[in-house]
């Protein structure tokens, strides 16, 4: 038994980073050769991956038996299309493991990881500039 729940906890520290990797170049095609480090943050299941220059952070969500990883940088794209405020002018805050709050431009909105991805969590809201 004991074999087992090793080479399971193994295998899963393995291909976590090898598909965290594997995502993250087939987010960013520029690295495609590259080298990707992936780090933990803290407790989390929240990953910080860095490779060619590149920098995005995976959130883990997990439902049932399946666990998958979704992009911050996949979550600004759309954030910067359901707003109309160009990407570099959002700001993305974690607010739990698998949830971040968007906000730019005068708008905020949340959003949360699920296996299916990144799910609004509420409509885009009106909020005073900073």
């Amino acid at each position: 038994m004991k074999r087992i729940v090793l080479a399971s906890l193994l295998l899963s520290v393995g291909c976590g980073h090898y598909n965290l990797a594997k995502q993250f170049r087939r987010l960013h095609p520029d690295c495609r050769d590259g080298d990707v480090e992936s780090m933990r943050r803290g407790d989390e299941e929240v990953f910080l991956l860095r490779g060619c220059g590149i920098e995005d952070t995976a959130y883990r969500a997990c439902g049932g038996n399946r666990c998958v990883f979704h992009f911050q940088s996949v979550v600004l794209r759309r954030a910067a299309f359901a707003t109309s405020c160009p990407e570099e002018q959002l700001v993305v805050t974690t607010l739990s493991p698998n949830e971040i709050g968007v906000e730019g431009c005068g708008v905020r909105e949340v959003y949360q990881a699920s296996v299916e991805g990144w799910i609004p969590r509420s409509e885009p809201e009106r909020v005073p500039v900073r």
